[in-house]
């Protein structure tokens, strides 16, 4: 009997995932600036030093497509 090959779907990779976080994070932090602006501005300077204006900025118009 001859089995057919199926293919397996592509893993997550984990730049995409770090992206999935990253904007559930700014999402978050976009909630939290309605009651402490200057802890919501705090946090995200953080996590633009810590993972790059870009990665960021990708977030930032993920969140913008949404509306």
């Amino acid at each position: 009997m001859h089995r057919q090959a199926t293919q397996r779907p592509n893993p997550v990779r984990e730049d995409t995932l770090l992206q999935i976080w990253l904007t559930g994070r700014i999402s978050d932090l976009l909630e939290t600036a309605s009651g402490d602006l200057e802890r919501a501005c705090r946090e995200f300077d953080e996590l633009v030093a810590a993972w790059g204006a870009e990665r960021a900025g990708r977030a930032l118009d993920i969140l913008v497509q949404d509306f």
